[in-house]
């Protein structure tokens, strides 16, 4: 369960009705490591149950393979790329390395992208989702922000995590940013409460959470760092 993330749920929850109702739209998730974000992305999926969700979580070994990201991304629906125009289909097939040839237009491969997302949402509301942005390629990145530029009329939401003041910031220019920040102290209590009940004496628990910012992984990660003894107030 997500503590204290109404906020971000109910702008999630506009996304995807969003998308349900033909108003495409793309919306960045940004905050420091640690804080949620992933939580959030999944929490997205479980609720467009209704919808095709195409995902990718993009790592640091794979940001200097061009167009990794977006293999990860279509990967299920490349299948359909035979539907697309010739030039299109080309390009697209090279990029992800199902075809030979020179290295293809950019445009050409975001043009191509667009359109198979698209013939995809012909069968219904579409969810794209990229966790980890900010160690996309450079090519998979300038792909999935041109997309979300021009999802307005077509049943597609494109949900995007990245790390603040780390992120991909330019190339993801024009796609609305939601910082998430760090839990309420009520929340936070909650997990620590759930994790550790009786365990934590009044006095550690409270420090754990200044300690914590927030953060929910500082606040299932701060705990199991003490012994029992430091965990109940006894050194």
């Amino acid at each position: 369960m997500l503590r204290s993330r109404d906020y971000e749920l109910a702008a999630i929850d506009r996304l995807l009705d969003g998308a349900r109702a033909s108003q495409g739209a793309g919306l960045v998730l940004l905050g420091e490591p640690g804080i949620g974000k992933s939580a959030l992305l999944a929490e997205a999926r479980e609720r467009a149950v209704d919808m095709c969700a195409l995902t990718a979580t993009c790592v640091e070994a794979e940001s200097a393979l061009a167009y990794s990201c977006l293999q990860q991304l279509l990967g299920s629906v490349i299948g359909r790329a035979d539907k697309l125009p010739a030039p299109q289909d080309r390009a697209l097939r090279v990029a992800l390395g199902l075809a030979v040839g020179a290295a293809p237009d950019r445009f050409l491969v975001s043009l191509a992208t667009l359109t198979l997302l698209s013939a995809v949402a012909d069968d219904g509301p579409v969810l794209c989702l990229l966790d980890d942005a900010h160690w996309a390629d450079a090519p998979s990145l300038e792909v999935v922000a041109f997309v979300g530029r021009r999802i307005r009329p077509e049943p597609i939401a494109l949900l995007v995590s990245a790390r603040d003041g780390q992120g991909p910031g330019r190339e993801l220019a024009g796609l609305a940013a939601l910082h998430v920040n760090g839990l309420s102290a009520e929340g936070a209590e909650s997990i620590l409460d759930e994790q550790w009940g009786g365990s934590l004496s009044p006095a550690v628990r409270d420090a754990l959470i200044a300690a914590a910012g927030g953060n929910p992984l500082a606040l299932n990660e701060l705990p199991r760092a003490l012994s029992a003894g430091q965990r109940a107030g006894h050194e």
